[in-house]
């Protein structure tokens, strides 16, 4: 009977080592599981802060489009304004003889 005893006392030592172990390593894998939450947390802030950055970006860049949309279609109608004046299309009937000189200057 003693070996029986000695048997299942060692048995039971090894259930409660083994319990032991089991237990602090599910409290250090909780422990580093909560850690990598938390850095996955922070991770995740610091993307949202910079895709609302970006999109801060995106619509500043929206209104300068637009602000210079608005001048391309003022200065394009001040052109074509001054293309379809008389003072310009005079002046370049005057000044035709001199560009075909010059143009003839050019290519000799």
């Amino acid at each position: 009977m003693q070996a029986d005893e000695l048997r299942d006392a060692s048995r039971e030592r090894l259930l409660a080592e083994i319990g032991a172990l089991q237990h602090q390593y599910n409290i250090s894998n909780q422990h580093q599981l909560l850690s990598r939450v938390r850095e996955l947390e922070m991770a995740l802030l610091q993307s949202r802060d910079y895709s609302m950055g970006l999109a801060a970006v995106v619509g500043e860049l929206h209104v300068e489009i637009s602000a210079l949309q608005q001048t391309h279609a003022r200065v394009k109608k001040k052109l074509d304004q001054t293309l379809a004046s008389r003072t310009w299309r005079v002046g370049r009937v005057a000044m035709l003889p001199f560009r075909i000189i010059k143009r003839f200057l050019k290519t000799k």
